[in-house]
């Protein structure tokens, strides 16, 4: 992936605003079992091109030197590697962190009251490489640590009575995005004072938006865009527990994952989500500046694996099926993320996944039982001011029964 393009905007623009743009324009899919996603890939690019542009930034002699120094690009990738493999705190800040949310969860058709508890999701790169960064496209190595469920102030009335904590090592990459940048002095030239020009606009945001000038940029920066495919495959070694941990099974395993974003505005690739036309619609509903438009950002991702599970501290298993011998899993899933629509001048964002894990030649007793498959359904809007709603279906892997939960959320900013 090369990074020229983006650093000609991060030394114009201030450095941490590009990065910042690239960072929220990527946000991690709903229900990401501690992979590499693009929101790491393209956090990752940013953070290292923002380091190396502290002292640069806003400097319309910066974005000069970036366009015709060919040691200065390798120079800020070298620096990428180094802060990628020694956990510098700036990359930890955007690939790692950690959530908390508060919730209140009501059971559809429960006749007692509503439990409260918290959802949690950790994960820290422990170590990472990239791998041929000379290239176009570098792939990307990563050792990661995770742990995420919910707990409730009553553990029997937990409705996502599942915790999941374990180690991935991820091999990734980013296919395509920015294409290398081959000008003729002329379009050079046409780039640089567009660059300059847009360090001189005096507004921000919206407002900004609408400059001749940026516009001028923003169409000088999208012919160089084209769709990106981004993928990975993993090993993983997961503890899967009840919140007690009274039942609970090690599962070993891999999986692999990809998904597709167009990060220009409008092109016939965006046309093709069709996931996101209703949203496209409320959109264009709830915001004067918007026309009906489906996003490239939000293409659905798709993650299947192979797992071997130990189920012999699973007494919950056990009981219907005194065989504590390892058993082969299947699982999927179907991640979606979008912008739903505006509300008091603030997006409203939808994350939505459906998970799926079903045992292979499970016994007659276990799908008696039903404790061979376990499906599961979310889907929660992101309100301003970090409240959020969540509707939730089906089990996961340790659940008894399949709810129907509805829940109220605060995300906590730490």
């Amino acid at each position: 992936m090369n990074l020229r393009l983006f650093l000609v905007l991060a030394a114009a623009l201030g450095g941490s605003a590009a990065c910042a743009a690239v960072a929220a324009g990527s946000e991690p899919s709903a229900g990401s079992a501690g992979n590499i996603t693009e929101a790491q890939v393209s956090a990752a690019t940013a953070a290292s091109a923002f380091a190396a542009l502290q002292g640069l930034a806003g400097k319309p002699s910066a974005a000069d030197a970036i366009l015709h120094d060919p040691n200065l690009e390798r120079e800020l990738v070298d620096s990428f590697v180094k802060q990628l493999g020694a956990g510098d705190d700036r990359l930890s800040g955007l690939i790692n962190d950690l959530h908390l949310q508060p919730k209140v969860y009501q059971v559809k058709g429960a006749k007692d009251e509503s439990v409260l508890g918290l959802e949690y999701a950790y994960e820290r790169s422990v170590a990472g490489r990239v791998i041929n960064p000379d290239s176009r496209d570098p792939y990307g190595l990563s050792l990661n640590f995770h742990a995420k469920g919910s707990v409730t102030a009553d553990a029997a009335k937990n409705p996502n009575n599942f915790l999941d904590t374990g180690i991935t090592f991820n091999l990734f990459q980013a296919v395509g995005g920015v294409e290398p940048m081959i000008f003729t002095e002329a379009a050079a030239a046409a780039m640089n004072e567009a660059v300059i020009a847009a360090t001189k606009i005096p507004t921000t945001g919206a407002e900004r938006e609408k400059d001749p000038r940026w516009a001028a940029l923003a169409r000088a920066w999208s012919t160089h865009i084209r769709p990106q495919a981004l993928w990975f495959v993993a090993g993983s070694g997961t503890l899967e527990s009840d919140q007690k941990f009274a039942n609970k099974q090690w599962t070993y395993g891999g999986q692999a994952g990809v998904s597709v974003r167009d990060w220009r505005d409008s092109s016939l690739a965006t046309w093709l989500n069709l996931p996101d036309y209703p949203f496209a619609v409320l959109r264009a509903l709830t915001d004067q500046t918007e026309s009906f438009r489906p996003s490239g950002h939000a293409f659905p991702t798709f993650i299947g694996g192979l797992d071997l599970v130990d189920p012999k501290d699973n007494k919950d298993r056990l009981a219907a099926d005194p065989d504590p011998g390892a058993y082969q899993r299947v699982r999927g899933e179907i991640a979606f993320k979008t912008k739903a629509a505006l509300l008091f001048g603030k997006p409203v964002w939808l994350a939505a996944s459906y998970r799926v894990f079903e045992e292979t030649g499970a016994s007659a007793a276990i799908k008696a039982a039903k404790l061979d498959k376990f499906e599961y359904f979310s889907a929660e809007l992101d309100f301003v001011n970090d409240f959020s709603v969540t509707y939730s279906s089906g089990k996961l892997p340790l659940d008894r029964k399949s709810d129907q939960v509805f829940s109220l959320g605060y995300k906590l900013t730490l």
